[in-house]
């Protein structure tokens, strides 16, 4: 989820969303007074001040309410989920401890840290690791630079790299909100355990895919966002090489590439 300067969006723990009133799409709030009503004694407030996100109220609200159960985190596509989630796991109050974040840029990255240094301090606590997936040049928003005139070989061997920057499990919570959302949905469930929520942004898009009927339930769907869980089996089905899930997803790092 990108930072956005028009839409400001802070969230706090165990705020109750519903409570605060200038808590509002594209509104702004007062987190230091907000902060000291919910959540007494959290630490780098500072840092969150300009923290903003692409999300309504609702789909922060979900989002929100699925990390702070979390004790390890992954999302695809970075920006002020990253601020706020990296903040979190400084909290003493709170159980998350691992981020995992993958993007496309590493002058976004650089831009992140410039920011907000929570980032870097979750990082020098080990908390949170920020990793760049070689998908060649990008333009805006992460997008690939002159994808259509690049090779399918190295279309999907660049998209492979972005899904696959992980292969180690396992985490409770997952974001898919960057590139590739269809192929990462699949590899997600290579990166999850039994009880993992999976979060798409933008869902319309994906929820009839066969990526999203076949291997997930739909749990929860607030405006764009939705909160799915892997349906019984799934999990080992991805893990174990299953013939079908592997077919499914190697068509659709191609799919992208010729869509693109």
């Amino acid at each position: 989820t990108r930072v956005s300067s028009t839409m400001i969006m802070v969230l706090a723990p165990h705020a109750a969303y519903s409570n605060v009133a200038v808590f509002h799409a594209g509104g702004d709030v007062n987190l230091n007074r907000l902060m000291s009503t919910v959540l007494p004694g959290a630490q780098h407030l500072q840092a969150l001040q300009n923290a903003t996100m692409r999300m309504t109220t609702a789909e922060a609200s979900l989002w929100f309410d699925a990390l702070q159960r979390a004790h390890s985190y992954l999302e695809w596509g970075t920006g002020g989920s990253t601020v706020v989630a990296s903040w979190l796991s400084l909290q003493n109050s709170t159980s998350l401890r691992q981020i995992y974040a993958i993007d496309s840029s590493l002058e976004w990255f650089s831009k992140l840290r410039l920011q907000s240094d929570v980032i870097a301090r979750a990082e020098k606590r080990g908390r949170a690791t920020l990793r760049v997936a070689n998908i060649g040049r990008t333009l805006a928003w992460g997008v690939p630079e002159g994808w259509t005139n690049r090779s399918s070989k190295v279309q999907s061997a660049q998209a492979q790299s972005y899904v696959e920057e992980r292969t180690s499990c396992c985490f409770d919570v997952i974001l898919v909100d960057g590139r590739f959302r269809k192929a990462c949905l699949l590899h997600a469930l290579r990166l999850a355990h039994r009880n993992t929520t999976v979060l798409v942004h933008d869902a319309p898009r994906y929820l009839d895919h066969r990526a999203v009927r076949l291997y997930y339930d739909v749990v929860a769907r607030k405006d764009t966002i939705a909160q799915l869980r892997p349906k019984d089996g799934a999990v080992n089905n991805a893990k174990s090489g299953d013939p079908d899930y592997l077919r499914l997803y190697t068509q659709l790092l191609y799919d992208w590439a010729r869509r693109r």
